[in-house]
């Protein structure tokens, strides 16, 4: 769990994340007016409403859907395990090389040692249908890469 969310500010992020029709940079953007998440989920509609349409600003001042909220549980239940952390735009831990990307997630969930984020990282993308061979290859390319201390 980042250090210094509240659980109000954590159910607030998650909600966020999880609504369908507000997407990354609509999130950014709530957050450079409003400032903390929870102050966007407690913002009035017609606040909501100058940066939103109408319909998802007044979906915003509802209580989470229940499949919603299940949701939002499950995710606090799981970030209590050890090891389990959620990155916000705002945590420390965030990855800063992905605030270069033109859409960084809000947030991400992050299992293991998080000072491994601040080493060198490569990412290997493969085919949806990878062959025996190809699976193999990738499979050695990654373990040397870790092995050299690449993430």
């Amino acid at each position: 769990m980042p250090l210094n969310a509240s659980e109000t500010e954590l159910r607030a992020w998650i909600r966020l994340s999880l609504e369908p029709d507000l997407g990354a940079a609509r999130i950014r953007l709530l957050l450079s007016v409003f400032g903390l998440p929870q102050h966007i989920v407690e913002a009035t509609t017609s606040n909501l409403a100058r940066y939103l349409d109408p319909a998802l600003a007044a979906r915003l001042r509802q209580a989470p859907a229940p499949e919603t909220q299940a949701a939002i549980d499950q995710a606090l239940e799981w970030l209590r395990a050890d090891g389990h952390h959620l990155l916000t735009l705002a945590d420390p831990h965030y990855p800063r090389a992905l605030y270069a990307l033109t859409d960084p997630p809000p947030i991400l969930y992050a299992h293991g040692r998080l000072d491994i984020l601040t080493r060198p990282m490569l990412a290997i993308v493969g085919a949806r249908h990878a062959t025996a061979d190809g699976e193999r290859n990738a499979h050695a390319f990654a373990r040397h890469l870790a092995q050299q201390g690449w993430c």
